[in-house]
């Protein structure tokens, strides 16, 4: 069911994020977490959610998008399944999918990336995709990444945190 929802419910939902941040009175639920699950591998059932099976819930577009975007929150029994946001440009798009385990958004999460490049501006009719990159990592609030080669990840997890800070400011209004 999809619905542009009022603030009531929006701070609703910012509530239930900050519910769930601050589980047994710590900001950082994956601090106290084990290790093995702030892992790629750990994570990946996460994605496999069926959200034919949640609420879906589109918010307004982010600002900072040259020709727009979409935001989308996935909610399975009142908890934050996964958060869809796609990003749209002339020559590209960007699309920055979140993943949540147990606990909904919990300062735990897969984050899936894909950064499309077109051949021409997207208004030509001969316009094509050129290429796709896609970047697949997990990220752990409260914990540093201690990636083998970090420095290559460390622009799209910056854009991964910063898009997931903007959704939670967005619900604040």
């Amino acid at each position: 069911m999809t619905k542009m929802f009022s603030l009531t419910s929006r701070l609703f939902l910012f509530f239930c994020f900050l519910s769930s941040l601050f589980v047994n009175g710590s900001m950082s639920h994956a601090a106290n977490s084990s290790k093995t699950s702030c892992t790629v591998e750990g994570s990946l059932p996460w994605r496999h959610v069926d959200l034919s099976k949640t609420a879906k819930v589109e918010v307004k577009p982010l600002e900072g998008s040259s020709e727009g975007g979409d935001i989308a929150i996935y909610l399975m029994r009142g908890e934050v399944a996964a958060i869809k946001t796609v990003f749209l440009a002339e020559t590209g798009k960007a699309e920055i999918d979140y993943y949540f385990g147990p606990g909904g958004d919990n300062g735990q999460y897969l984050v899936e990336l894909s950064d499309y490049r077109y051949t021409a501006p997207i208004y030509f009719p001969d316009s094509k995709i050129a290429s796709i990159s896609i970047n697949q990592f997990v990220i752990c609030e409260g914990v540093d990444p201690n990636y083998p080669g970090s420095q290559d990840l460390s622009r799209e997890y910056e854009r991964a945190v910063q898009v997931l800070s903007s959704v939670r400011k967005l619900l604040e209004k």
